[in-house]
């Protein structure tokens, strides 16, 4: 029985136990949860600026457009002049200078516009792949997020499930306690009626043994038992003196 109960109160330290990692397990996907959604927070700022870039180089290509076409009529304009300079034939020829540098700065301006644009219309790709990036992340953040939620609920269970058996073991440790408790005080009983009967058979031999000494000389050979079919002998029984009553433990014995 007390290895019974060592076994149980084993078990019920073992329970505790999974009860404190249980608790501080949900505490860490608790702190888990928090980073998480911090991180969540994060990638949706990322992708709120990355919105606004994007926003942001579609302006900058519009005005890349205007520019272009401003460099264009600006070319055209310069070509036009530089006709009207040759028509003038000596007296254009400083202005058919300045016109051909005007139209080369407009091809410049062209070209530069172009690089511009396909440099916007990488910068907009990037951006688009990395929001597309910073959405997939953002759904693995909310899966973790999730995931974190359930292992928090399923530790909570754990706990309770832990309690729940902690409170069992308890009620079955009290209960081989009061058994063992029954079992002693059985086992004392047990005892004090092994004493009793002891006593009491020591008792009857000192009785028989008292009664054998005032036997007839002829019938002492069986003191306890009478022959079979013999009649006690009444004038022998009244013939015996008075004698003061013996006292014994009978009466304590027979409590029991």
């Amino acid at each position: 029985m007390q290895q019974t109960a060592a076994s149980a109160e084993q078990i019920a330290s073992t329970v505790r136990q999974s009860s404190e990692n249980a608790q501080l397990a949900s505490q860490a996907s608790v702190g888990n949860v928090g980073e998480v959604d911090k991180a969540v927070a994060i990638m949706q700022e990322l992708d709120d600026a990355m919105e606004g870039i994007t926003s942001t180089s579609q302006d900058m290509a519009g005005i890349v457009k205007t520019i272009d076409h401003i460099a264009f009529q600006t070319n055209i304009l310069a070509l036009n002049a530089s006709v009207e300079a040759a028509r003038a034939g000596e007296h254009g020829r400083g202005f058919a200078v300045v016109a051909e540098e005007v139209r080369r700065l407009a091809r410049q301006s062209a070209e530069a516009a172009h690089q511009v644009q396909t440099l916007i219309e990488t910068a907009r790709q990037r951006i688009e792949a990395g929001q597309h990036k910073a959405g997939s992340a953002g759904d693995a953040m909310s899966r973790i997020r999730q995931a974190s939620h359930n292992v928090n609920d399923l530790m909570e269970e754990i706990r309770a499930a832990a309690r729940e058996q902690s409170e069992g073991i308890a009620q079955i440790s009290q209960a081989i306690a009061q058994i063992d408790q029954g079992t002693q005080e059985s086992a004392t009983s047990m005892d004090a009626y092994i004493s009793a009967v002891d006593l009491l058979s020591r008792e009857v031999a000192h009785l028989s043994h008292s009664a054998h000494a005032f036997m007839p000389i002829g019938e002492r050979q069986h003191p306890v038992t009478m022959r079979q079919g013999a009649q006690p002998r009444q004038d022998n029984v009244l013939a015996l003196p008075s004698r003061k009553p013996v006292h014994s433990p009978l009466a304590s014995a027979a409590s029991f």
